[in-house]
């Protein structure tokens, strides 16, 4: 990617091969392990990245046992480290996030921190044994799952939106993880335990499976040894296949409506979201597509939904969100979510945000208009890639599709190549007969 800054150095955990001359700042050596070099940064992170969530639980089923394991492993009292992964660094932090198809581990450590090199070769030496297992008391395993079931009730069970969400996820992904929620149900949760946690991490945590995000001033000569050192003698072994992956959910044709009414919701909204089945050719044409496509639907530009919506129309008093997303191969979701004018009803408005959506994937984007859209997209992309601190969340974004690193570097020329006809293809395919949810809420008592 000509014009990055961000020093994007990928590492080999085997070999350890010279790097290859390349044009840009970026360069590949191997995989598995990234260097992110930011000599203006005051914390190191790192990050282990797990290719594997709960869509990957048994039967395609999730339960929670990814989210759980997640857990587990932060918690867990190892021979690594005898206190809790949670409590690494007391002037860092730690995380842990787990979505259908990936689990995320993030600590952050004060780069002028005088044992800074040590704090990289801990964490190394934690994450490569936890490839090969962990060890958690009773005690703890259960006041995990205490901890879930909080998680739960307060994402979901004290929250007004959630519940109707869980049910349109439902409803437009039937029969497929995609419809369902990382986080299990109470049900599923007060059934895990440890051994559930450890025959997910015996299938999917491996070194084949995993990467290593670095950010900070670290040293790549420091970072190589580190990694070549704890991860290079782990069993290269791959993980086992993912048929959810090229398993399509069932998009028989079908509408519904989701109102919930609750004295907590401040002002109406309205969502039109479809899921529908298209020719999904190229992923990396489609995401070029798909990234200038949503750039407009997010946009005041003439013929966006701002402009035809809120000042022409005046149905809407603002736009609160769109969604035109490259969800799994062949499936997109298309969705407007916006806040009616006061004398507008709810139900005209939801009729508005249809009627646009049709009318934009007849009427396409014209040429004039897709050249502006592809310079504000080019100016974008060349600030984010001054900027070493969004390179990761790109980069897990890039492997969650799941896409190899490799063709990352083809997108930004495809979205600066890409033809009207192109765009306009994957615009009509919304019109596509799917799965539509139009989702309401509102204040109680309100019409």
């Amino acid at each position: 990617m000509p014009g990055l800054r961000a020093l994007l150095v990928v590492l080999a955990v085997t070999g350890l091969a010279a790097a290859q001359p390349v044009a840009a700042a970026e360069r590949q050596v191997a995989d598995r392990v990234f260097l992110v070099s930011d000599a203006k940064a005051r914390f190191v992170q790192f990050q282990m990245i797990v290719l594997a969530g709960c869509a990957d639980e048994a039967g395609n089923d999730c339960r929670g046992i990814a989210h759980y394991l997640e857990h587990l492993v932060l918690v867990g009292r190892n021979a690594e480290h005898r206190d809790t992964a949670l409590r690494f660094f007391s002037d860092g932090s730690s995380n842990g996030w787990t979505t259908s198809r990936i689990t995320g581990y993030v600590h952050r450590y004060p780069a002028d921190a005088p044992d800074a090199a040590d704090r990289l070769d801990r964490l190394f030496a934690f994450y490569a044994a936890r490839l090969g297992g962990f060890e958690i008391t009773p005690q703890d395993a259960l006041r995990e799952r205490n901890v879930v079931l909080q998680e739960y009730n307060w994402r979901v069970g004290a929250n007004p939106f959630s519940p109707v969400w869980q049910e349109v996820d439902r409803f437009l992904y039937p029969d497929h993880p995609l419809g369902q929620w990382t986080i299990g149900t109470p049900a599923t949760i007060s059934a895990l335990t440890s051994d559930d946690g450890r025959g997910f991490l015996a299938a999917w945590y491996r070194r084949s499976n995993v990467y290593f995000i670095v950010t900070g001033p670290v040293e790549e000569d420091l970072l190589r040894r580190t990694a070549a050192k704890y991860l290079a003698p782990l069993d290269p072994a791959l993980p086992p296949a993912r048929p959810w992956l090229g398993r399509r959910p069932n998009l028989a044709p079908a509408r519904m409506v989701f109102l919930r009414e609750d004295q907590r919701i401040a002002a109406v909204t309205v969502t039109v979201s479809r899921a529908i089945a298209f020719a999904d050719q190229d992923p990396v044409k489609t995401l070029a597509a798909r990234a200038l496509i949503a750039q407009f639907l997010s946009s005041k530009l003439s013929g966006s939904p701002h402009s035809r919506l809120v000042e022409q129309d005046a149905v809407a008093a603002t736009i609160r969100n769109v969604t035109f997303e490259r969800v799994m191969d062949g499936v997109l979701q298309v969705g407007l979510t916006a806040v009616p004018e006061p004398d507008v009803a709810r139900e005209r408005l939801a009729e508005a945000l249809r009627t646009y959506l049709r009318e934009l994937a007849v009427q396409g984007i014209d040429e004039a208009m897709l050249d502006r859209l592809k310079r504000r997209y080019a100016m974008r992309h060349k600030t984010e890639l001054d900027d070493p601190q969004t390179a990761p969340a790109r980069l897990i974004s890039w492997l969650g599709h799941p896409l190899p690193y490799e063709r990352l570097a083809e997108l930004a020329p495809a979205v600066a190549s890409i033809r009207p006809e192109e765009v306009n293809a994957l615009l009509r395919a919304t019109t596509a007969e799917g799965r539509e949810a139009t989702v309401i809420f509102a204040p109680t008592g309100t019409q």
